[in-house]
């Protein structure tokens, strides 16, 4: 505990979660990224230090003394680690930046007065994120259309999305505190899609408000081949499990699943030659046929878009209007 500690109030607006998994060149940029809003009362900058480095510990409480470190009794997976980090947090809202990630929090403190006159209702708001590739070269920020509220997904309306790729990006996410309590924290079977299992839990439940604006940067990882099958595989688990949950009724919603986590399989192929052939050779003339068209709407645009994209907001669209009569009418988002 920081003697800072004692200036701030119980229970803060906003709590910056850095989970460390471990010393990275680039983690002292991300800590200095999130030192504009450690001055603020409102906020504060909780870091899991993910290490058995103890020197290097002490050296950065040294160095960022305004922020609340802490470390876990024992190296912790990522998804574990992530949830070690947030029980350690007393914001009434947390957001998860990754050690390699930045925060850009001038756009971040411009949001905060909306935050904090958000409904009840809503469960998580998230915004937009830049890209950098592998080198940290800045690749892809442009100035959002319009700044503030863009459109909110209400409870069981967003999590159909989640199967294609959750539109939901973790370092430009904040969500409540007690709804992550309430979701079960994230899901360490699921390494590479833990958090978009939590997104799914609790978007079933709550409001999700999406902001078009900015809030920090995403760094790409260096996969190799054998780790990018292994995101995608965990991705088709995910979508399976979702086609479970859903009755035989919805046949539209099954169509959704069954296209989503065959997207996924498709590009874990795609990642790896040997995967594709071995698929290939196993699989029947009716999956071939199926792969066949799945690399043509894959590799075909409309309009400058995929038809594999195009086809899947047609149909989740259509969804989402079939399912308007279980969308609530009493959750709204004040704003000043």
């Amino acid at each position: 505990m920081n003697a800072t500690d004692a200036n701030r109030p119980e229970a803060p607006l906003l709590s910056i979660t850095l989970p460390c998994h471990k010393q990275d060149p680039l983690l002292d940029r991300a800590l200095t990224s999130c030192l504009p809003m450690a001055e603020r009362p409102d906020v504060e900058i909780v870091v899991s230090w993910n290490s058995t480095d103890g020197e290097a510990l002490g050296s950065f409480r040294k160095q960022y003394p305004g922020f609340r470190w802490y470390q876990p009794p024992q190296p912790l997976e990522m998804g574990a680690n992530w949830d070690y980090c947030l029980q350690q947090a007393r914001g009434r809202w947390c957001m998860v930046l990754s050690y390699d990630d930045v925060l850009l929090p001038d756009r971040l403190t411009a949001f905060l007065p909306t935050l904090a006159a958000c409904d009840p209702g809503t469960g998580c708001v998230f915004g937009l994120c830049a890209e950098e590739d592998v080198w940290g070269s800045q690749t892809k920020l442009s100035l959002p259309v319009a700044r503030g509220l863009r459109r909110i997904w209400r409870p069981g309306e967003l999590w159909l999305h989640i199967p294609w790729g959750t539109p939901v990006h973790l370092p430009a996410a904040l969500f409540r505190r007690e709804v992550w309590r309430s979701a079960g924290g994230f899901d360490n079977g699921l390494a590479f899609a833990c958090d978009a299992g939590l997104w799914e839990r609790v978007c079933r439940q709550h409001a999700v408000l999406k902001v078009s604006d900015y809030w920090s940067i995403y760094r790409w990882h260096p996969y190799s081949k054998a780790s990018t099958r292994a995101a995608r595989e965990d991705w088709v688990r995910l979508a399976l499990i979702y086609q479970r949950q859903l009755g035989t009724w919805d046949f539209l919603g099954r169509l959704l699943c069954r296209f989503g986590f065959s997207h996924q399989k498709y590009l874990a192929m795609k990642s790896d030659p040997e995967y594709h052939a071995s698929v290939l050779n196993t699989s029947s003339w009716r999956d071939r046929i199926f792969w066949r068209g799945m690399h043509w709407m894959e590799n075909t645009t409309i309009a400058g878009r995929p038809v594999i994209r195009v086809v899947s907001r047609v149909m989740l669209h259509l969804y989402g209007l079939i399912h308007h009569r279980l969308r609530p009418r009493n959750v709204r988002v004040r704003q000043e």
